[in-house]
């Protein structure tokens, strides 16, 4: 077959394509979800070469919200510039990573329940974003999905969905309060950090670990409930808490780890008990908790942990149900006689010292 003959077949092919995915915008202004439509363009450009996904490129309409009929993928063609409101058309299986990272001008987002996962990134800096409702046919949020998402207030996530990424929602500053539904079972690191305005987070009973710096900076928080399935805190998972005055575990915890800074500077905690599954507690867990009195602890052992280690000549640390200190009484007895004695050699040795130097003072002068 001629070069040419094979040429115009595939471009007939391609033109098939094309037109088989031709994709429609719908045009609306920043009013109410329901305003009228003003304009509808037609799509004139799909990239089909990324990772081999149908995808809609925005770019050149930007200014604009945007509904699309006809994509089962939305990749990251909208990064940057849809605004105002979203409505995603039911059939969309997938927001990809970037899809609509830093619009800041993007107010509201509808996803349909064809939706079944949210990509990292996907909602990043969407700083006008004010609030978001996860369906219950999503499975997973991606790493810093809704990072930085500075204006959202409420989000509402719907039972279905098992893990939450790594930052997922770090920075949400504006959040206040988020119901977490019992199908989640892992929730990352860091998740919401520095979410300052956050005064009440639920952790449902199957999350197995508060990863490191879950709630880093959640200065607003005042209670947390640690439920039975969780079995390890980790590093700075509470750090910077400031406002956190109660910490309460499961009467069954399986708890076994809490890491280094666990809890360090939530300076309003006074008091805090201690599981006695526990058997590991990292360096430092309540550093700069200044008004802290009181560490309740089961294992006589814990006392050795480098967690604890600062408090073991203290009153702070003490059994349940006791008024004594976890110190053992005889080892407060060598503490204090070894502290007397040192006192009397002190006081011997500059007694002796002022003696010798009155001596050499004298021959000096003779």
């Amino acid at each position: 077959m001629p070069k040419k003959s094979i040429i115009a077949i595939l471009s007939a092919v391609v033109l098939m394509v094309v037109a088989s995915v031709t994709l429609v915008f719908t045009i609306g202004p920043k009013t109410s979800a329901d305003s009228e439509v003003i304009e509808t363009v037609p799509v004139e450009y799909l990239n089909l070469t990324n990772y081999g996904k149908i995808l809609g490129n925005g770019s050149s309409y930007g200014g604009n919200a945007f509904t699309a009929d006809g994509i089962t993928w939305i990749q990251n063609h909208f990064q940057n510039h849809a605004k105002y409101r979203v409505e995603i058309p039911e059939g969309v299986t997938h927001i990809c990573s970037y899809a609509f990272h830093g619009c800041s001008g993007l107010t509201s987002i509808t996803i349909p329940e064809s939706v079944t996962g949210i990509g990292n990134r996907a909602f990043d800096w969407c700083s006008d974003l004010t609030s978001i409702t996860i369906p219950s046919s999503v499975t997973s949020i991606g790493d810093e999905a809704f990072a930085y998402c500075s204006g959202l207030t409420g989000i509402t996530i719907l039972e279905g969905v098992t893990s939450i990424g790594d930052h997922a929602f770090e920075d949400c500053s504006g959040l206040t309060s988020i119901t977490i539904p019992e199908s989640v079972t892992s929730i990352g690191e860091y998740a919401f950090r520095d979410c300052s305005g956050l005064t009440s987070v639920n952790i449902p009973e199957g999350v197995t670990s508060i990863d490191q710096g879950t709630f880093f900076g959640c200065s607003d928080l005042t209670s947390i409930t640690i439920p039975e399935s969780v079995t390890s805190i980790g590093h700075n998972a509470f750090r910077d808490c400031s406002g956190l005055t109660s910490v309460t575990f499961a009467e069954n915890s399986q708890l076994t780890s809490i890491g280094g800074d666990a809890f360090s500077g939530c300076s309003r905690l006074k008091s805090i008990t201690i599981p006695s599954s526990v058997t590991s507690i990292s360096y430092a867990p309540f550093k700069d908790c200044d008004k802290l009195t009181e560490i309740i602890i089961h294992n006589p052992d814990l006392i050795d942990e480098p967690g604890l280690a600062e408090y073991k000549n203290s009153d702070i640390v003490r059994y349940e149900g006791s008024t004594e200190p976890a110190t053992p009484v005889e080892n407060q007895s060598t503490i204090n006689n070894q502290n007397n004695s040192a006192l009397i050699w002190g006081i011997a040795g500059t007694a002796a010292g002022i003696v010798v130097g009155i001596v050499i003072s004298k021959r000096r002068r003779k």
